[in-house]
């Protein structure tokens, strides 16, 4: 039987571009200082806290949590607003449709707000028709380098926790500050074709001590809670980050934050 490959042998890898950025990432990971500890998906700790520190140092000090995808950041938001069956979640008309499969899952009901044509974002007026007593948040995306009004969208319907969709926008400004530090909470994504590409994973951010701890309750391994001085909750999934991600997420914002996917040059082919 003829052997088969995937690249025709003696031209380049077909992984070359991804292999020389992985071993750059552990490279520099390896000559960084010892002080974040082992890393470990259990304990939160090395490669991982290195992470959370610098999406938190460039978010404004947003609490950070990594995730297995910006979809598994999201059901915990939810989760922590207390997002349940009966309760409506304003979403973003023509969403990525695992938006909408989240808010399905957790039994609430997704309402598709409309979009501005131009932005593809959220129109604050359309939150403040669709609000009632059973709305429980508002998924904000921000449409690559197109940021929602987050702050228009919370004087339209007040109260009501906002949840920042950054998985096309890490990088983008809003009123000078970057997406994911305007909202109650934000979830990064990392994976294939995003500003900062991980090949996989996801971050939470959030506004509050409180809201971060319960987030470690329904996400974090125990050992994690227990370290970091939360009662632990030993029924709920544990939906821990790749450590190669983490480390690869800590190199790639070792200079700040990226360029919006939209605003980069392409990768020669």
């Amino acid at each position: 039987m003829a052997e088969t490959h995937w690249w025709t042998p003696g031209e380049s890898h077909p992984d070359a571009i991804w292999l020389t950025g992985v071993r750059a990432a552990l490279e520099w990971w390896e000559a960084q200082e010892a002080s974040y500890g082992v890393t470990s998906s259990i304990t939160g700790l090395g490669a991982i806290a290195a992470a959370e520190q610098r999406i938190s140092e460039l978010h404004a000090g947003r609490n950070t949590l990594l995730a297995p995808s910006a979809t598994y950041a999201l059901i915990t938001a939810l989760r922590v607003i207390g997002v349940g069956r009966g309760d409506e979640v304003m979403i973003p008309q023509g969403d990525w449709p695992a938006t909408e499969a989240v808010v399905r899952l957790l039994g609430a009901m997704p309402i598709s707000v409309p979009i501005d044509p131009e932005t593809r974002t959220i129109i604050p007026e359309g939150c403040a028709f669709w609000s009632n007593n059973s709305t429980k948040a508002i998924v904000a995306r921000h449409h690559t380098d197109n940021p929602a009004q987050v702050h228009e969208i919370r004087l339209a319907a007040p109260g009501i926790p906002v949840i920042e969709d950054c998985a096309t926008a890490l990088g983008t400004l809003l009123r000078g500050s970057p997406v994911g530090a305007i909202g109650d909470f934000a979830v990064l994504s990392f994976g294939p074709g995003k500003s900062l590409d991980a090949g996989e994973g996801g971050a939470l951010l959030v506004n509050s001590d409180e809201a971060w701890e319960r987030a470690l309750q329904l996400s974090a391994h125990p050992a994690r809670q227990a370290m970091a001085g939360v009662e632990k909750d030993l029924v709920q999934p544990s939906q821990r980050p790749h450590p190669l991600m983490a480390a690869l997420v800590a190199y790639g914002l070792r200079d700040g934050l990226p360029l919006p996917a939209a605003r980069r040059a392409p990768v020669p082919t």
